[in-house]
């Protein structure tokens, strides 16, 4: 499996102390791509602390080490990411101007 997912609605995970390593996309993702439609729905308060996360991005080269995008109010710390082909940590996401969740 290339990502941990926490998506719609899911509040106050943790992933924490895990070493995930060549994966063929990204390591950890938080939240969905559509903005959520309530503040009941969106995935926040999420902690991701302490993973080791290398070697990820080896099929799909835009694999992100952790990917938070319409999430809010999560923690990322001390996490140590290396030998990605592209982002280690990206926060936001959105096609165009249209309001998003993250934050």
């Amino acid at each position: 499996m290339d990502y941990r997912l926490l998506g719609a609605a899911a509040k106050d995970g943790r992933i924490v102390c895990c070493r995930l390593y060549d994966l063929g996309a990204g390591g950890i993702r938080l939240g969905e791509p559509k903005m959520p439609e309530s503040d009941a729905a969106e995935t926040s308060r999420t902690l991701v602390d302490n993973n080791y996360i290398h070697d990820y991005g080896e099929v799909y080269p835009a694999g992100v080490g952790v990917f938070l995008m319409q999430t809010s109010d999560n923690r990322v710390s001390h996490n140590e990411i290396h030998d990605g082909n592209y982002t280690g940590v990206s926060v936001g996401w959105n096609w165009g101007r249209a309001p998003y969740a993250s934050r």
